[in-house]
């Protein structure tokens, strides 16, 4: 997998995680938010919890893109146990969108049970 981390030369620290998950397009959206002024981490979907961390200082929010890999459950568990631990603005594309509204189903059902418990 590879891992970019691109500047827009403009001095802002700003940056936005994109999240490749296997669409081809999810260059274009990196070089479209670029385009706009905003640094990017261009990251693919199975990245860990670990390594995004290294970025979340500076990030400011998630663009996830659409792709085969996402629509599952797989998918989904990993965006709550990863991006979703991030505490960003998360927008999602295509089917991207599907998976982060499903992630964000299985957060919710995630405090559900911890309510329970206590």
């Amino acid at each position: 997998a590879v891992v970019s981390t691109q500047s827009t030369g403009n001095g802002v620290d700003v940056e936005i995680l994109v999240v490749d998950a296997g669409a081809q397009y999810g260059q274009v959206i990196n070089r479209r938010v670029r385009e706009l002024g905003i640094s990017t981490v261009f990251l693919p979907l199975n990245t860990p919890l670990e390594k995004l961390e290294q970025y979340r200082s500076s990030l400011r929010g998630v663009v996830i893109s659409g792709g085969p890999t996402v629509g599952d459950k797989e998918a989904a568990q990993f965006l709550t146990n990863s991006i979703f631990k991030l505490n960003l603005p998360v927008l999602g594309i295509c089917l991207g969108h599907q998976v982060r509204e499903e992630g964000r189903r299985e957060r919710k059902r995630e405090r559900e049970r911890k309510n329970e418990r206590e």
